[in-house]
């Protein structure tokens, strides 16, 4: 190995550069000769001498030597010149763990946690180099790469908004090394908040012969910070908790809304508000060093009102009170014939229409609009065939049946946790082709079905309120207001607010713009506190982590380690020039002007 290496080797081209500047030095205009006769005499001597100053002409033009050396440096710097030195290294393989959890970002004077990890990082850099980070799915970032390739690394590396697992990042590291001989750095301030125990992780590695050293960073910190957020559709909590021994005053803002808290030591304040439409942030002004959980936000779903349409000659009232007990649906009625056709609805739902009333071709005008991507559900009733429901239909009517329980058999958005209890009598009605079965009665006849019709959504209900006592549970109107947001797609509240640290899976790959730039991906995970805007939706992370937000690193010190380095070995490493060459280049160009100002051309 030679003592100069160059990182990119076709910026040697970069010296062509030289061949321009040489050939236009050359032929550059000279001065012409006037012979004047009473200087003939002088003249006449110098022509031994002209001879000969070619060269000293040309080492005497500075300007032309001071480019001629700036050409020099720049095609140098673009080859990325380094020398191969020898020097004392702590092993052959270096694996750096960093903790890039949210604590890091506490700061520490001018820098932060994070940024003193990094300048902590850069001197165990050795001949090959592994960079683990230590979050809250521990990532081999870089494996088995040079010094160069390392720094390049760390210097664009910045910190996340989640948790972290520090011993399993340090378990990860053993099956990198794989048998091979190492030496493993840990560089955190030891806030472990998930995972295996950083110092039961560093034994299992001693019994596989890799040595882990503990490199603790920063000190105790004051902190106060948002742990918790409950976000429902009418009503949210925020949890503000002081991590100081003394009485914190905070100011909190929710919008455009302030209000003064006065949190004792180690102790949380709590402050219930009506949940915004939208997104909004919420922010706690506080004297701390940890900035990440002084900030919040909260997704709700915009304030438009779902426009309903009842179609029904019945005199019950149980669908329409339990959709009007949301204030998100807007309810209309008409008893048929009379069926509005020239208003815009979301929803249409029928039941205990009474056949003589219904006009024909009413249900076809209606399934337009569905095959545009409106929702519809129809309701069982003994007379279904007689309704002229024709495709809008997604069963097959066989009889009645009497006395059965209904069967959740997948589980949605509207299902969840309902129980719909018995049944006396029901419409043995089986699913067509192409129709999901979503509730059932015994000999799989159908409660619940789904059918896409166009763009829309087409759900029928076979559960009839006057033989069920579903209509007296606490769940009926939960099951129905959940009904409408799937046919809609309004996505639930606790959908859009989310923790960092989860992940969320499309079936598609999605432009997604997030808080550090627009990903295309099928695949997110949320590692940042901010706003996820997809197409049809705005999603919000937050930190939310007690422990993560208590930057107190004596909780850590007992296992933070003295020791720093293990043994030393003799290792070829490459030390960069590059930024030396800038540095001289920067010097010249400075002397280049002084040089032109000098002689008088400036």
């Amino acid at each position: 190995m030679g003592l100069i290496g160059f990182g990119h080797e076709v910026g040697l081209l970069a010296f062509l550069a030289l061949v321009p500047l040489i050939v236009l030095y050359l032929i550059k205009p000279r001065p012409k000769l006037i012979k004047i006769p009473s200087l003939m005499f002088f003249l006449g001597q110098s022509g031994s001498s002209s001879r000969h100053s070619f060269l000293r002409k040309f080492v005497r033009d500075y300007l032309f030597v001071i480019q001629l050396l700036c050409l020099i440096l720049l095609a140098l710097a673009v080859a990325a010149p380094f020398l191969n030195l020898s020097q004392k290294l702590v092993a052959e393989h270096t694996v750096i763990i960093l903790d890039v959890s949210a604590s890091m970002q506490t700061k520490e004077g001018t820098y932060s946690r994070f940024e003193m990890a990094k300048s902590e990082a850069e001197d165990f850099l050795g001949g090959k180099n592994t960079i683990i980070l230590a979050k809250n799915v521990p990532l081999v970032a870089l494996e088995s790469v040079s010094k160069t390739e390392a720094l390049s690394y760390l210097k664009s590396l910045k910190p996340l908004d989640t948790d972290s697992k520090i011993g399993d990042a340090i378990l990860l590291s053993s099956e990198v090394l794989a048998g091979s001989e190492g030496t493993v750095f840990v560089l955190s301030d030891f806030i472990n908040t998930e995972g295996m125990d950083p110092e039961t992780a560093k034994n299992v590695l001693k019994t596989k012969g890799v040595t882990a050293e503990f490199v603790p960073i920063g000190k105790n910190s004051r902190n106060v910070g948002i742990i918790n957020l409950e976000v429902s559709d009418d009503s949210s909590i925020v949890y503000v908790k002081n991590f100081n021994d003394d009485k914190q005053d905070v100011t909190l803002k929710i919008g455009n809304f302030t209000k003064d808290l006065s949190i004792a030591g180690e102790s949380v304040e709590t402050f219930a508000f009506q949940t915004p439409r939208g997104v909004t942030k919420i922010e706690v002004k506080a004297n701390d060093f940890l900035k990440t959980d002084n900030v919040g936000y909260i997704s709700a779903p915009s304030g438009d009102k779902v426009k309903v349409l009842l179609i029904t000659n019945s005199q019950s009232k149980f669908i329409e009170y339990a959709l009007k007990s949301s204030d998100m649906v807007e309810v209309t009625r008409a008893e048929p014939p009379i069926v509005p056709m020239k208003d815009d609805f979301d929803v249409y739902i029928s039941y205990g229409i009474d056949p003589d009333e219904i006009l024909s071709g009413t249900f076809d005008d209606i399934g337009k609009k569905v095959k545009s991507g409106k929702g519809l559900v129809i309701v069982a009733q003994v007379e279904i065939n007689e309704l002229g429901y024709g495709k809008l239909l997604p069963v097959l009517h066989e009889g009645l049946g009497s006395g059965a329980n209904v069967i959740v058999e997948q589980v949605t958005e509207f299902t969840k946790n309902i129980d719909f209890g018995f049944v006396n009598n029901y419409i043995k009605a089986k699913s067509k082709a192409n129709t999901l079965s979503i509730a059932g009665f015994p000999n799989n006849y159908s409660a619940i079905s789904f059918m896409k019709h166009g763009d829309g959504k087409v759900i029928f209900n076979g559960m009839m309120d006057d033989e069920s006592d579903f209509k007296l549970s606490p769940s009926y109107p939960i099951f129905w207001v959940n009904l409408i947001k799937f046919l809609t797609d309004q996505k639930s509240i606790k959908s859009l607010n989310v923790q960092t640290g989860s992940t969320l899976i499309l079936e598609d790959k999605t432009k997604i713009s997030t808080p550090t730039g627009v990903q295309n991906t099928n695949a997110l995970m949320y590692e940042n506190v901010g706003l996820y805007t997809l197409p049809d939706r705005v999603v919000v992370a937050n930190l939310l982590n007690d422990k993560e937000s208590n930057i107190d690193i004596e909780q850590s010190k007992d296992i933070a380690s003295n020791s720093r380095r293990g043994s030393l070995i003799d290792e070829t490493v490459e030390y960069q020039i590059v930024n030396h060459i800038l540095i001289a280049l920067l010097i010249l160009l400075f002397l280049e002007v002084l040089y032109v100002k000098f002689r008088g051309d400036l």
